[in-house]
C-alpha cells in the first residue's frame, strides 16, 4: 500500500495596527492602518510635511507574527525665534518672545515702536526645513521734512532745522521772528509719528506803533501815513512841526521801536511871547 503524506504550510502574518499615529502615512499600499503583512514583509513609513519622523522608518513582519519595532513617532518641526530682536521690533503674539519656538506654519507678526516704521515684512512662519520664512524685519526712526523756504523774517533757533532738512520723531525744532517782527503761531515745531510736522512753520508779522488819537495842540505831522490815530511800522519815522507862532519843545521825529511803542513822547507846541516893558509901552504912548 502507497502512502502519501500531503504537508500544510501556513504563512505567518503580523498585523498593522488600526489607527497609525498622528501624521504617519505608509508608502505602501499593503501597509495600511488595520492590514496584516507576511513574514518578511517590509512597510516604509513617513511623516507629513512638517513633521520629523523620530524612530526607524520602516518595519518588518518577524516570524513570531509580531512587528520587528513599533510604528515611528511624527514630532512637529519648529523654528528658532532669535534670542534678541532688532532695536524697537516688538511681537505682537505672546507666543513669539525672543528665544522661543514656534511649530510649523505658525505665523508671528512683529510691529515698530511708535515713531519708527519699516519696508520689510511684519509677519515670519516656520517652514518644514526649521528655518523662518524671512528675517526678522527692521525698524528705521520717522523723519519729518522741512519745506524748501521758511516765511519771511522767521528763523530756526536749532541749526539743524535749516528749510529743505529733516529732522527725527519726538525732535522739535524752534524759531523766532527777526527784530521788529512778531508771531501768534506757535514758535515750535515736532516731529510727529506720522512723518508730518506738528505745525506749519509760524508768520511772522511787522510790529506796529499808534499815534495817539488827538495830536498835541498846534502839532501837525510832515508825513501822510502819521495822522492822529493811525499806525507805523517798526522802523519807520513820523517828523513833526508846530504851527506858525510855536516853537516845538522836544524832538521833532519819533520812529517805532521793536517792542511796538513810539520811541519818545510826541513833542508840544509852545506860544511866542513878546514882552514888552513899561517903559516901553509909555514911550510907545508919547510918541503918539
Amino acid at each position: 500500500m502507497l502512502l502519501i503524506f500531503h504537508s500544510c504550510f501556513i504563512v505567518v502574518t503580523c498585523s498593522i495596527p488600526d489607527a497609525l499615529p498622528s501624521h504617519l502615512s505608509s508608502q505602501n499600499n499593503n501597509c495600511t492602518s488595520g492590514s496584516t503583512i507576511e513574514y518578511d514583509s517590509t512597510c516604509s513609513f513617513d511623516c507629513e510635511t512638517g513633521y520629523n519622523i523620530s524612530d526607524s522608518t520602516s518595519i518588518s513582519c518577524t516570524e513570531s507574527g509580531a512587528l520587528s519595532t513599533d510604528l515611528p513617532n511624527c514630532t512637529v518641526v519648529t523654528c528658532s525665534i532669535p534670542d534678541a530682536f532688532p532695536p524697537y521690533v516688538s511681537p505682537i503674539n505672546n507666543d513669539c518672545a525672543s528665544g522661543s519656538t514656534i511649530d510649523y506654519n505658525s505665523t508671528c507678526f512683529f510691529t515698530c515702536d511708535t515713531g519708527y516704521n519699516t519696508s520689510d515684512s511684519t509677519s515670519i512662519s516656520c517652514t518644514e526645513s526649521g528655518t523662518l520664512s524671512t528675517d526678522l524685519p527692521n525698524c528705521t526712526v520717522v523723519t519729518c521734512s522741512f519745506p524748501d523756504a521758511f516765511p519771511l523774517h522767521v528763523s530756526p533757533i536749532n541749526n539743524d532745522c535749516a528749510p529743505e532738512s529733516t529732522m527725527e520723531y519726538n525732535s522739535t525744532c524752534s524759531f523766532s521772528c527777526d527784530t521788529g517782527y512778531n508771531t501768534l503761531d506757535s514758535t515750535s515745531i515736532s516731529c510727529t509719528e506720522s512723518g508730518a510736522l506738528s505745525t506749519g512753520i509760524p508768520n511772522c508779522t511787522v510790529v506796529t506803533c499808534s499815534i495817539p488819537d488827538a495830536l498835541p495842540s498846534h502839532l501837525s505831522s510832515q508825513n501822510k501815513n502819521c495822522t492822529s490815530g493811525s499806525t507805523i511800522e517798526y522802523n519807520s519815522t513820523c517828523s513833526f512841526a508846530c504851527e506858525t507862532g510855536y516853537n516845538i519843545s522836544n524832538s521833532t521825529s519819533i520812529s517805532c521801536t521793536e517792542s511796538g511803542a513810539l520811541s519818545t513822547d510826541l513833542p508840544n507846541c509852545t506860544g511866542n511871547y513878546i514882552f514888552f516893558s513899561s517903559l516901553d509901552i509909555h514911550k510907545t504912548i508919547d510918541s503918539t
